[in-house]
């Protein structure tokens, strides 16, 4: 559908939002108005040649768990019980038991070992006062050693705070912790509902945690850092990644699911080499109002051309915009009408 053959009705120009849902991968995405432009990644000179900077490696929707096998570890804590999928999601069949941190572990082996890569996990942890638990990702090398680990947990009997811990590492002999926080203020992670990211590129380690509004898909109350790994502690090729739901000692436990998990290979972008910003099923969205990008609802203001202008439609008259490349995206247009 494109976004013409509309008028926006009104006294006052209406800020629009782009939604454009991929059917080919793309080095760049330009709207166009008579005198204005956004412009997303950069087109493909003559001499140049498009390149997978973001290579998919597994995109596991865990709608079953064949391919998983039992894991082998969880910190300060026993594996017990069972994890299952319901055909959407895996999920908590039985915790087992445990004195203290225990429940159940499921981990697969990847393709191909992976020296630079970004693993993200969309997951859900549901506290409560009375709720104790976590939903943890554990990132492994070959022989199963913690490289990085990724936890959102309510460990507080009695307090309704949920905490996110990141690291490089493993916890004992002491990793490096680059986001250990319960966000901006206590209790802005409780009934999580989001995403959590782990990202190696050479001696950088980045991590990332976001709640997802489930209307929208747009991240929000984020936490994003660094840590650069400058004695070169956790290089060691990324080769399983394991997900755990843990229960502690008697304590009702939190309400863990896992929606998806997805392991990237960053692939090193040479000169004449233009790298693609987006994939088929990938969602670019350009929001004029609040000046600013999404890509699967994640903010991404490094993707837009500094040139960029966003830009608005004046009441009354027929919006004119041009989409480029074209056939490319099925592009939706919003806005709400102004009247002052």
């Amino acid at each position: 559908a494109g976004p013409n053959n509309r008028q926006p009705q009104g006294t006052a120009p209406a800020w629009p939002v782009l939604r454009a849902t991929l059917q080919q991968p793309l080095t760049h995405l330009a709207v166009a108005t008579p005198d204005k432009y956004v412009l997303l990644g950069r087109p493909i000179a003559e001499e140049e040649a498009p390149v997978d900077r973001e290579q998919t490696i597994l995109m596991d929707e865990l709608a079953t768990t064949t391919g998983w096998t039992t894991g082998t570890i969880v910190e300060n804590g026993v594996v017990a019980g069972t994890m299952v999928s319901n055909g959407n999601a895996f999920v908590v069949q039985d915790y087992g038991t445990g004195t203290k941190w225990h429940g159940p572990a499921l981990k697969k082996s990847l393709s191909e070992p992976l020296q630079d890569f970004r693993v993200t996990v969309r997951l859900k942890v549901i506290n409560s006062v009375k709720r104790f638990g976590r939903g943890d990702v554990y990132l492994l090398d070959a022989n199963g050693a913690v490289i990085g680990q990724m936890s959102i947990r309510d460990h507080w009997a009695g307090y309704y705070n949920m905490w996110a811990e990141l690291r490089a590492g493993p916890l004992e002999p002491g990793g490096v912790s680059i986001i250990d926080e319960h966000g901006s203020r206590a209790g802005v992670w409780n009934q999580f509902d989001g995403i959590v990211q782990l990202t190696r590129i050479g001696q950088t380690w980045e991590a990332y945690v976001a709640m997802v509004d489930p209307q929208t898909g747009r991240h929000h109350t984020r936490a994003r850092k660094q840590w650069i790994d400058k004695s070169n502690q956790y290089q060691a090729p990324l080769a399983q990644v394991q997900v755990h739901a843990g229960a502690y000692g008697t304590y009702e436990p939190c309400e863990v699911t896992f929606d998806w998990v997805k392991v990237e290979k960053i692939n090193t972008v040479q000169a004449a080499q233009v790298p693609y910003i987006a994939y088929p099923g990938d969602v670019l969205e350009i929001d004029c109002e609040r000046h600013a990008v999404y890509r699967n609802g994640e903010p991404r203001l490094d993707l837009l051309d500094p040139g960029s202008q966003f830009f608005a439609l004046e009441p009354g008259q027929p919006v004119a915009l041009g989409v480029t490349p074209e056939g490319v995206a099925t592009v939706e247009l919003t806005y709400r009408e102004r009247w002052l």
